[in-house]
């Protein structure tokens, strides 16, 4: 079985399988970090980046999302298992610098990836399950760019986690 990187083919070819993977309704999962760190060590220039095609997977209402799943392993030394952290490089990779990738980015980080898991009634409604991070910014751009500070994090209904941010002015 041969092994397609969307990231590395041309695009005629990378549009035929991203049709492909619409119509079987695959969800697409990026990991941002791993693959910038992994994918292209032994390239000459051009070094491929190693990110998928994020931009023409959402263009084309392909299911995406993104994780990490790497603490400081030989996959990525410095990985720290967060969201927020690969939210931000997605946006700087895939040059997602609009209000609306602010939000597309954010969607593929929890809806997207519910979506992908098979979840039922995720998400903000009344009656599904409490399990939700309360980040302090007023909207997606701030909370990735500003990389906020996660205030809440509650499991079931219930805080399991509450950091507070003290900041003094002088």
């Amino acid at each position: 079985m041969a092994l397609l990187l969307l990231s590395a083919v041309d695009d005629d070819t990378a549009m035929r399988v991203i049709q492909k993977v619409k119509a079987a309704g695959i969800t697409i999962v990026t990991l941002p970090s791993a693959n910038l760190y992994l994918m292209g060590r032994s390239d000459c220039q051009p070094i491929r980046r190693g990110i998928t095609r994020v931009r023409e997977l959402l263009d084309n209402q392909v299911n995406i999302a993104y994780s990490s799943d790497n603490l400081r392993d030989p996959f990525r030394p410095f990985g720290n298992l967060d969201m927020l952290e690969e939210a931000l490089l997605i946006a700087q990779v895939a040059q997602m610098g609009r209000n609306i990738d602010f939000d597309n980015i954010l969607k593929m980080g929890t809806y997207n990836a519910a979506k992908g898991m098979g979840l039922v009634n995720y998400g903000l409604e009344v009656g599904n399950t409490a399990d939700l991070v309360l980040l302090d910014a007023p909207s997606p751009k701030d909370a990735i760019i500003s990389q906020a500070n996660k205030s809440y994090v509650m499991k079931k209904g219930k805080v399991v986690a509450k950091n507070i941010k003290n900041s003094l002015l002088i």
